[in-house]
């Protein structure tokens, strides 16, 4: 005699359990695949992270005040622009620019606690508003340099250049600016 085996057959609508397929190994081709794009992605992350902190607002500042304090006409142009391209930052023009200024580490301590104040500003307003502005009387305005790197932002202080013409109807009229050394009008 034969024992009867009896089978029971799931309900209609439902499936029956399925032994999941093995999964075949990544071939060779796709691992490497894989390791180049992961490669990519950490390569372009170490790049924005070193060039974020070269190209930052504070460093940016910093190298202006030093380029000032140390008479470096080529540091002040590397992080320098001119508001609407007024003057060219020459040699000669820079030249009464440290005269006036590079000793006076006052001024100095204040243009960069002002420069800082514009970046943290600058910060608030583009995390409420989307946007960034300032205005300043400082010795320029941190602006952000509109280029099309997606990495990082760059930044430049802007030197916002006055213009002063005098006319004095005496001849040899002494005239004194800040700490400047006097200058004699002459008709």
């Amino acid at each position: 005699v034969q024992p009867q085996v009896e089978t029971i057959q799931p309900p209609i609508g439902s499936a029956a359990p399925q032994n999941p397929a093995p999964r075949k190994p990544m071939s060779k081709k796709t691992k490497i695949i894989l390791g180049a794009v992961a490669g990519v992605i950490v390569l372009v992350v170490a790049l924005k992270l070193i060039l974020s902190s070269v190209f930052s607002a504070d460093n940016t500042i910093t190298k202006f005040i030093n380029a000032v304090r140390e008479r470096d006409a080529d540091g002040v142009r590397s992080v320098a622009t001119v508001y609407l391209d007024q003057m060219e930052l020459t040699d000669e023009a820079l030249e009464p620019f440290f005269d006036a200024f590079s000793a006076d580490n006052a001024t100095l301590v204040s243009w960069q606690e002002n420069l800082l104040e514009q970046k943290n500003m600058q910060q608030y307003q583009q995390a409420m508003a989307g946007m960034a502005t300032s205005d300043s009387s400082s010795v320029g305005m941190l602006t952000l340099v509109d280029n099309s790197n997606i990495l990082f932002d760059s930044y430049k202080i802007q030197i916002r250049p006055v213009n002063l013409s005098l006319y004095c109807g005496y001849d040899g009229t002494t005239v004194t600016f800040g700490n400047l050394e006097p200058m004699t009008v002459t008709n």
